[in-house]
């Protein structure tokens, strides 16, 4: 028998509502936080692209999206306290060391997941050709008419009535003369109804586009899935033979029945009984902009952010010069970028929200970036000395000068305007590092006084946003040493009941410091969120309001997560 519980005991209460108004609340005060890549919120979640792996480089490093195969996820890198390892000449030498960063992962040139073969075909990642330097790897198919591969999405792609997806892949033959024919299917993985399908064609000639290696070509289709997709029982024979289940949607695109599909792509009669594949792209036909999930945007669009933050975080910092965030190898058409492995959270990504792609979706949001600068810092390492660190200024400067500047006036602004948009961005916030641990002489102080001098030097009304408290002793800061700081960033991840009762937490705070912005913050005690976590941080947000005469800014986070790919709640 178990004992009833005793009552709870009786608490004083008290609620005043007053009229008059303390502070002005300052327009940004709800902004929005896009760590671009934790828990597949990024590739996975608001960018529209539906194939993960689909330059072939993931090579079973960290969570291969879309599978669920009971492998433990890796555990994300947070950074040490003690020791840390400084970087070698090696690595400071190159764009891309061959030396491993801490935490990453050795690429298996025998995993090709979570793509998988289909009805007798064979696969095998081959690195002896590609259509573009920069991804050195593609996939063999080798099979006859029906046989090809299968990628399941994101744990699962969402196909509603009457939906379209746009469809790019570049392919090649073993053999002259002989033509590459494909069929892509978009099959449901509940009882194998065949959704959509559509013959891939080569692509019209264009001089302007992305030209490949010389036996590679571009192929596209348009696949549209019937308006009343839920009464078509068109089912190929071979779907029965396929074993196809288990995944699930990892979220629907808003209005009607949604059926949960993964992806095909199948060998046609007459077609090549071998050929190779790489960079194949699935993007839903509504996506905003060609780039973002609709339903996903509409839903950001709906907070009015004051700006937004990206594109991190920890992802910016990585854990060496192959894991950070370069913004430089994101630029370009985004079948030729490299990727890279996202150290911080444990899984390949393409680099497909790139620079570009984040200017373009603060402007489509009708909002500004706050653009993350790389200081020198990587977790786990000691700053690349400030001797050393001229080029992170200057990748700085190239940055502001990529959004800003006239295409005439600077060869990034000429890139910026190759990819699309010769307008300016209009980028006028930026915030140097992230969470920066050292601030003796030589670590951090150093590293913002190097890259604001420039910054400021080349756009005297950049707005320029320092690390702020996030837990190590904040003594010696730039904020705090007489340097010119617009707003430092604080973060706050605590349990509920701790974030409730820090409603207070500004009332206190000593005004002659800089004002603040409190980019990150979480009630997240628990894997779930949970209505006792909402609450507490509603507690923790009023106290913003209550002190906005020096709480200028504020954003939770994560922002985005895939459900099937969330790490960190």
């Amino acid at each position: 028998m178990i004992a009833p519980s005793p009552p709870l005991p009786s608490l004083p209460s008290k609620l005043s509502i007053g009229s008059e108004i303390i502070h002005d609340l300052s327009p940004l005060l709800h902004s929005l936080f896009f760590e671009t890549e934790i828990n597949f919120g990024g590739e996975g979640g608001v960018y529209a692209e539906l194939l993960p792996n689909r330059d072939l480089e993931t090579l079973g490093r960290g969570r291969v999206a879309g599978v669920e195969d009971g492998t433990t996820w890796p555990q994300p890198y947070l950074g040490s306290d003690h020791a840390e390892e400084p970087f070698s000449p090696q690595e400071l030498g190159q764009h891309r060391s061959a030396t491993l960063d801490p935490h990453e992962p050795a690429p298996m040139i025998t995993d090709y997941r979570p793509w998988s073969a289909l009805f007798g075909a064979r696969l095998w990642v081959d690195n002896a050709t590609a259509p573009f330097p920069a991804n050195p790897h593609s996939l063999r198919v080798a099979g006859g008419p029906g046989a090809g591969v299968a990628n399941p999405g994101y744990w699962g792609i969402a196909v509603q009535p009457g939906s379209a997806f746009n469809l790019s892949l570049y392919a090649r033959t073993g053999a002259a003369g002989v033509a590459v024919r494909l069929r892509a299917v978009l099959r449901s993985v509940s009882g194998g109804t065949v959704l959509a399908e559509a013959e891939v064609r080569p692509a019209p000639s264009d001089p302007s586009s992305l030209a490949a290696r010389p036996g590679w070509a571009r192929y596209t289709a348009t696949l549209r899935a019937s308006p009343h997709q839920a009464g078509s029982a068109r089912r190929a024979s071979a779907a029965r033979r396929s074993g196809i289940g288990g995944a699930r949607a990892s979220g629907a695109r808003g209005g009607g029945a949604s059926a949960n599909a993964r992806f095909e792509l199948l060998i046609d009669v007459g077609g090549a009984a071998s050929f190779w594949l790489d960079a194949v792209s699935l993007i839903p036909a509504d996506a905003v902009g060609g780039l973002f999930r609709r339903d996903a945007f509409e839903r950001l669009q709906a907070t009015r952010p004051g700006f937004v933050r990206a594109p991190g975080g920890n992802y910016l910092e990585g854990t060496g010069m192959r894991t950070r965030w370069d913004w430089k190898a994101t630029l370009g058409p985004p079948a030729a970028r490299a990727g890279h492995y996202n150290s911080a959270w444990g899984y390949w990504v393409t680099d497909g929200l790139g620079l570009f792609e984040l200017l373009t979706l603060c402007e489509l949001l009708h909002s500004t970036c706050q653009m993350s600068i790389y200081t020198g810092y990587s977790m786990g390492r000691r700053y690349v000395p400030v001797a050393q660190s001229e080029t992170f200024a200057q990748d700085a400067v190239d940055m502001l000068d990529f959004a800003n500047a006239a295409p005439a006036s600077s060869p990034w602004a000429a890139v910026r305007e190759r990819m699309g948009h010769a307008a300016p961005f209009g980028l006028s916030r930026v915030e140097v590092g992230n969470e920066e641990r050292d601030m003796s002489g030589e670590g951090y102080p150093a590293h913002y006084e190097l890259i604001t001098r420039r910054l400021w030097a080349a756009y005297p009304s950049l707005h320029i946003v320092a690390s702020g408290r996030w837990g190590p002793p904040i003594e010696g800061s730039p904020c705090l040493t007489g340097q010119r700081c617009d707003l430092w960033d604080d973060h706050y991840y605590r349990p509920p009941d701790v974030m409730a009762a820090m409603g207070g937490e500004y009332d206190r705070y000593n005004r002659s410091l800089p004002k603040v912005y409190v980019g990150e913050f979480a009630a997240n005690g628990g894997a779930k969120r949970s209505l006792r976590a909402a609450l507490a941080e509603a507690i923790f947000m009023i106290g913003f309001e209550r002190n906005a005469d020096v709480v200028v800014a504020s954003s939770f986070a994560p922002l985005c997560n895939n459900v099937r790919g969330t790490l960190s709640p």
